[in-house]
């Protein structure tokens, strides 16, 4: 078939150039017909030797190109048929399988066009099954070796460490025998992986095949019956056993299952069968716990870990909390803790709660004491409560007995209306309370339970008011507590009372920021306006150093501040400014770009807007200028003539440049800014979209009147806009408009106020068919055709 193909596209060019002779215009040559995909088979050989495409079914003379895509200009190769077929040479057509494209073109016809063929990737060999790998994983000393079985003479094996390596911890050639062997230095004494492969002649390296391998031999562990502890109390050296070793042995105790170092080791001396290892201390506070122990029986390596559990040191009994008697006295007089039942030697300690290491008050009972008395100036609990322990001579202290802490008269807590919070940003803030009298203290406090507070403050005579200073409560929104303490009451409980988070000052805009990179000046400047008088602007050369470059403060009514710069960059580049409000915290940064010493500074992409309208001039719009600015708008980055320019006039800050036509489809303009005195900026490209097209209309908006006997037809197209232009066509592919039986062009604008149009006067189809009907709105493209079926008249 593709030979008769091919003897016809002959025949056609013999036929154009007789045309060519007796017609006086020249006709375009014949397309050649493309080779089929069968015809082409390509051979994809390993890097190094050249890969071929070879096309059968061909005609002596025929040219066959090959790509390598379907409408780039870069030819991998071609060749002339001399017979039926042609074999093109291409260097390298790539490791992996792809595709190429390939024409023919034959004498006196164009080229056929590009089909596309793929290929296979280059041959690679096959990675050995991890059955056919053993690994000898030697002890230390001995080289470990790797066995690879089932293989060809004079295939490569190579032996990896990771998957990711390139460089091979062993290397060897098969011989006859289909095995390879390759030792290795030392794979390590742990478990682990290698990974195999086999290169095959001709063939690529086959994929890393991973094969686990077994750690060196350990020793066998002790047995939990023959481990022996002693956990003596603080203060004293604990001791581990084992029994039932061997001379040499060595035995190492280690805190947990993966700790590095051992709390101790010991050797087994010459003659015994046991070893004591020596632990400063176990477990310092009271309750069980574990060690691990271990083996070691040269030449083998260390054994696992064995835990093993220790009970608690001897601990005293705890208190009742009858034998204690709690005596809360007012301020100016010491509390006191009475406790009974006890021994001579004992030791009484009263804490604040449960766990903590502060002592209020502790005691030791003489001999012949049975109670013994602990006073404290103020005793003070958690939640209402104190914690009494004993410690009886020789044993740890006991567990704490929580006693109830009698109440003193509390005074009354502050109203939350009467509490107010200034949190200020950058300044001290403040808690006001009022409705109090001289002498009171107020107290304020980060949370329920804390027992330091963040600042106080004494009501003043002749005041019923106190304002407590803070250095600060918080960026963000949160709670204090608040208390007052009257005297001779106790404190008050604490009242929560919020309070709102810092306001963060406002940026400012990037299009307010002009920035002035002078040339041979000792300083630069930057101006910022749109501000307020007391903020603070700060520049800074990142977006994350914390040290500025220059700060200022607005002073003026009107809103702006000019910095000095040392030096900017002479070749350009950007600044990142903050502002600060007072009682507000600062900004986020506003990145600015600035222009190379005497240059202007480029528009941002950001403040380009590109209207592409159809049927009239388009529009490009740029902001964030200064008045004076020349805005210049480019076909291309090195066109030497702008498409349009326009200028920005005084006490505006955009311009705005005219283009008759930009083209319907998107593109690309580039844009530049020349402000006085200065030379004109870099080009900052602007993709801008296509001209919008309008919606195609529906079947659903027409009729169509198909009249019988002669009659002219009519079709009405309703749901119309003021300005939208319909129009009519007899198919779908048609490029000229329908002509009624006037000889008008089937083609009408919908005025103010319409949203119909009517065509009459048509002579359509008398068996019925179909119309198409396009829109085209104000601005936009003419729409798809909507296909309208009518019946028969």
């Amino acid at each position: 078939m593709f030979v008769f193909l091919r003897r016809t596209a002959i025949l056609l060019a013999s036929l154009q150039g007789l045309l060519l002779v007796l017609l006086p215009c020249a006709a375009l040559a014949v397309q050649t017909a493309p080779p089929s995909p069968g015809a082409i088979k390509i051979d994809n050989r390993l890097t190094g030797t050249a890969d071929t495409v070879t096309v059968t079914g061909l005609t002596p003379g025929d040219t066959v190109r090959v790509y390598a895509d379907e409408a780039g200009a870069a030819l991998l190769g071609s060749a002339a048929a001399a017979s039926a077929s042609a074999v093109v040479s291409v260097a390298q057509l790539g490791v992996e399988a792809g595709f190429v494209y390939v024409t023919v073109t034959s004498p006196a016809s164009s080229e056929s066009r590009r089909i596309v063929k793929s290929f296979s990737a280059e041959p690679i060999s096959h990675a050995p099954a991890a059955g056919a790998v053993t690994v000898v994983n030697e002890p230390a000393g001995t080289a470990d070796k790797v066995t690879v079985k089932g293989l060809h003479a004079g295939d490569t094996v190579k032996v990896y460490r990771a998957r990711t390596d390139t460089t091979a911890l062993a290397a060897a050639s098969v011989p006859s025998s289909g095995t390879a062997e390759l030792p290795v230095d030392q794979l390590g004494g742990t478990a682990g992986y290698i990974y195999v492969t086999v290169t095959e002649a001709g063939k690529r390296e086959s994929p890393k095949m991973q094969k686990a391998y077994d750690g060196e031999a350990l020793t066998v562990p002790p047995a939990a019956g023959s481990i022996h502890i002693v956990n003596r109390l603080n203060g004293t050296n604990d001791s581990v056993t084992v029994t039932g070793l061997l001379a040499g042995d060595v035995v190492k105790v280690y805190a947990d299952e993966a700790a590095a170092s051992p709390l101790g080791s010991a050797a087994v001396a010459a003659g015994q069968s046991s070893a004591e290892v020596t632990v400063a201390q176990l477990s310092p506070s009271s309750g069980t716990g574990r060690v691990y122990v271990t083996l070691t029986r040269s030449p083998r390596l260390e054994s696992r870990r064995v835990a093993k559990l220790f009970s608690e040191e001897p601990v005293s009994p705890p208190l009742l909390p009858a034998q204690i008697t709690v005596l809360n006295y007012r301020v100016g007089m010491s509390d006191e803790v009475i406790v009974a039942g006890i021994e001579p030697g004992d030791t009484l300690r009263v804490y604040a709660d449960e766990s903590g290491s502060s002592v209020q008050a502790s005691a030791v009972a003489a001999p012949g004491e049975t109670s013994v008395v602990l006073r404290a100036a103020v005793l003070s609990g958690t939640g209402g409560f104190i914690y009494v322990s004993v410690q009886n001579a020789g044993k740890a202290e006991s567990g704490r007995v929580r006693k109830g802490l009698p109440d003193q008269e509390p005074t009354p807590a502050p109203d939350p209306s009467d509490i107010a919070v200034q949190n200020n940003g950058g300044l001290i803030d403040l808690v006001a309370v009022k409705r109090l009298a001289p002498g009171d203290v107020v107290r304020v406090y980060a949370d329920e339970a804390a027992s330091a507070a963040l600042g106080n403050a004494v009501v003043a005579y002749g005041s019923t008011e106190a304002a407590v200073s803070l250095s600060q409560v918080g960026a963000q929104d949160g709670l204090i507590y608040v208390t007052v303490t009257r005297a001779p009451n106790a404190e008050s409980r604490r009242v929560a009372k919020s309070f709102a988070a810092v306001r963060q000052t406002s940026p400012p805009q990037a299009a307010n920021i002009r920035i002035g990179n002078e040339i041979g000046t000792s300083s630069d400047t930057i101006t910022v306006k749109g501000l307020t008088a007391g903020d603070t602007v700060k520049v800074y050369a990142n977006s994350y150093i914390s040290g500025e470059m220059a700060s200022g403060i607005v002073l003026s009514g009107n809103g702006s501040v000019t910095l000095a710069v040392s030096q900017l960059d002479q070749a350009g580049g950007t600044v990142y400014i903050t502002a600060v409000s007072p009682g507000k915290t600062e900004s986020r940064r506003t990145v600015k770009a600035y222009a190379a010493e005497g240059a202007s500074i480029a528009p941002d992409r950001s403040f380009i807007r590109v209207d592409n309208v159809a049927g009239s001039s388009d529009t490009i719009a740029v902001s964030g200028l200064a008045a004076g600015d020349t805005v210049k708008v480019y076909a291309a980055e090195a066109a030497s003539i702008p498409l349009a320019t326009a200028v920005v006039a005084e006490g505006s800050t955009q311009a705005a440049a005219n283009v008759s036509q930009l083209g319907s489809g998107y593109g690309v303009v580039y844009v530049s800014v020349t402000s006085p005195g200065r030379t004109e900026s870099g080009r900052v490209p602007k993709i801008y979209a296509a001209e919008p097209v309008a919606a195609t209309l529906s079947a659903l908006q027409m009729t169509v009147l198909n009249a019988a006997g002669g009659s002219p037809d009519e079709v009405t197209v309703y749901g119309l806009q003021s300005g939208d232009t319909v129009r009519l066509y007899n198919s779908e592919t048609d490029a000229v408009v329908m002509v009624n039986l006037r000889g008008e062009s089937a083609a009408a604008t919908a005025i103010a106020g319409q949203s119909s149009l009517t065509f009459d006067a048509l002579q359509l189809s008398p068996g019925g068919g179909a119309l198409y009907v396009t829109v085209q709105s104000s601005g936009k493209l003419e729409s798809g055709r909507a296909m309208k079926a009518y019946p028969a008249e």
